[in-house]
């Protein structure tokens, strides 16, 4: 066993050494900083404690190692080697002369519980660990495996069974399948004192991890591909998305233009009734003038003519009734003015109403369109930060293939750098999904809003059917041009 460590005379911070017999500290006595000697035989035991309470030093567990805490029965044979908590089946047909003892109470321990006050990596030294219990090896390596712990060992040396020597324990093919399994292997002591067990030291496969690691970086880069070309996509649909939202954003500027000019043509049409409507209050002023002097004509005539009256009486009666159907005329001429200035003042209301509707409604579409041009930044913003996210695991992939030849805690790096990728993925999964609803809350609003804008203006005067009717028309054709994107 002494050659399995390379130097005969290497020191070591901590060793563990599982089945150590009744001379083992002697074999470790001033090489070992940390030495814990674990033997649940009572007599090999009770063989140990003396040689630590005569100057020895170490720390004795008096124990077996199983797969759980507690209490079990430590099976005792002719033979000290072959005693174990196990049937010695196998043994019995491997040394017909082997005799049971006795049965005796022991305590039972799980391999990792040895080194819980204590941790091989923390050791000033190198650490070892020796398994001198052929039936046991797979259990202490599969516990401590399990636990992280095997490969803080700087060597770990195991003794092996070519055949099962106890009901249920380890043999050579068994050891070999879980270390080939686990990117272990076996180096063989050189003089085996006994054939059937050997001892033989555990080392890392590091072809086998490599081998290993390669294919997981392969893998990661088909990851790695699949989601470029899934971002390569997301920001084509992006930018398809982008560039109808500006067609939108461009028809919603025309019809804001279109009803800036229809309320500048309505403004006109409202000046020009003004003109019209002035117009026409100057023609009554005449009017009422023209009907002033031709009474005080009349009169001047009537005091100048009275001697005529009796002959003219006639004449005068139908004047009169003359001007009295020219008063009523006129009077009801001013009526129909005064309704006609009445529609006037109201068309003039109702216009102004509609321009300050027509700009509400374009401050409306203004600030619908700033709020989404607002959402498409932040949507550009995420897609530069899922890019940058993207060029970081290019990197860390490749940080990856350099270091494939490292020990297995690199292999956990990347198992934690695959499911950090599986967690980002599902993360973009679902930022896409949240971008799509979006996307279809903004294609409904976009809809709302032409519908807003092609609702049925309020009736105008007959001056304004003729300049309403181009603008419906001018509308339609702008909305049947918005549709198809």
């Amino acid at each position: 066993m002494q050659g399995l460590f390379g130097v005969e005379t290497a020191n070591f911070g901590l060793v563990v050494h599982i089945g150590c017999g009744d001379d083992a500290g002697r074999f470790w006595q001033g090489r070992v900083d940390d030495l814990v000697l674990v033997e649940p035989d009572p007599e090999r035991a009770n063989a140990v404690r003396k040689w630590l309470d005569g100057g020895g030093s170490g720390k004795l567990v008096e124990a077996a190692v199983a797969e759980r805490n507690g209490d079990g029965s430590f099976r005792r044979t002719s033979f000290g080697d072959l005693n174990s908590l196990r049937v010695p089946t196998g043994a019995m047909t491997l040394f017909p002369g082997l005799r049971s003892l006795e049965s005796v109470p022991v305590k039972l321990i799980q391999p990792r519980n040895l080194l819980a006050a204590r941790g091989a990596g923390v050791s000033s030294g190198r650490s070892a660990l020796v398994v001198d219990a052929p039936s046991e090896v797979l259990l202490v390596l599969s516990d401590l495996d399990e636990a992280g712990l095997l490969d803080d060992f700087d060597a770990v040396v195991i003794r092996v069974a070519e055949v099962q020597l106890h009901e249920g324990g380890a043999d050579l093919e068994q050891v070999e399948a879980w270390l080939t399994g686990s990117q272990r292997r076996i180096v063989w002591e050189s003089d085996p004192a006994d054939p059937d067990v050997r001892f033989a030291l555990v080392e890392k496969d590091w072809k086998a991890c490599n081998l290993r690691n390669e294919k997981r970086a392969l893998e990661l880069e088909t990851i790695v591909s699949e989601l470029r070309h899934s971002y390569s996509r997301m920001s084509e649909e992006n930018r398809a998305s982008l560039d109808q939202l500006n067609e939108e954003a461009g028809a919603l500027t025309a019809a804001r233009d279109q009803a800036r000019a229809e309320a500048q043509a309505a403004q006109s049409s409202l000046d020009s009734m003004t003109h019209e409507r002035d117009a026409l209050n100057e023609e009554l002023d005449r009017l009422r003038t023209e009907h002033d002097e031709a009474t005080q004509a009349a009169q001047s005539s009537l005091e100048s003519m009275t001697h005529e009256r009796d002959a003219l009486k006639e004449e005068m009666v139908a004047q009169q009734e003359a001007n009295s159907k020219a008063a009523e005329s006129a009077k009801n001429d001013l009526e129909t003015l005064k309704q006609q200035v009445n529609e006037l003042k109201a068309a003039r209301d109702q216009t102004a109403k509609d321009a300050q509707a027509n700009l509400a409604a374009f401050e409306t579409m203004r600030s619908e369109r700033d709020r989404l041009k607002a959402e498409l930044e932040a949507a550009r913003h995420r897609y530069d930060d899922q890019d940058q996210a993207t060029k970081r695991l290019s990197a860390e992939i490749d940080a990856l293939r350099d270091d494939n030849r490292l020990s297995l805690r690199i292999q956990r790096i990347a198992q934690a750098d695959l499911a950090d990728l599986q967690d980002r993925y599902a993360m973009l999964a679902d930022e896409k999904r949240q971008l799509e609803q979006f996307l279809d809350g903004l294609a409904q609003k976009v809809i709302e809003s032409e519908e807003k804008e092609s609702l049925p203006a309020p009736k105008r005067t007959a001056g304004r059917t003729r300049a309403a009717s181009k603008s419906t028309t001018k509308r339609a054709g702008t909305k049947n041009r918005a549709k198809p994107s």
